[in-house]
């Protein structure tokens, strides 16, 4: 579900994106990239429209967590459960349950399942 501060799907967009912690810059992907059915090699994620009333997205680039393990979604990434929290431009990610800097909807509370 919406845990601590990691890149989550609850929409759903196009990939597991995140509300930021600098207050000029709303939300943004995450710097994740999608798994593909082939060998596990990855692919960077659909273009898509982005959520009404946010920022538009960055470039997504494939990047390995810290650990240097890297992580991947598979479709859009509605079911990643992975525990990366970091942005396209490096940002870390706002708790999903914290209003500062940015006030959203998208709580634990109502999505329960994402």
């Amino acid at each position: 579900g919406l845990i601590r501060n990691y890149c989550r799907n609850p929409d759903p967009v196009a990939a597991p994106y995140c509300y930021t912690t600098d207050p000029n810059v709303r939300w943004e992907y995450c710097n994740l990239t999608r798994c593909s059915d082939a060998e596990g090699t990855a692919v960077a994620p659909p273009t898509a429209t982005p959520l009404p009333s946010l920022e538009a997205p960055s470039e997504q680039a494939p990047t390995e967590q810290r650990s240097g393990v890297q992580e991947c979604y598979h479709g859009n990434g509605q079911s990643y459960r992975g525990t990366y929290f970091i942005s396209v431009t490096g940002r870390t990610c706002q708790a999903w349950s914290s209003m500062t800097p940015h006030s959203h909807s998208r709580t634990p509370k109502y999505y329960p399942n994402a």
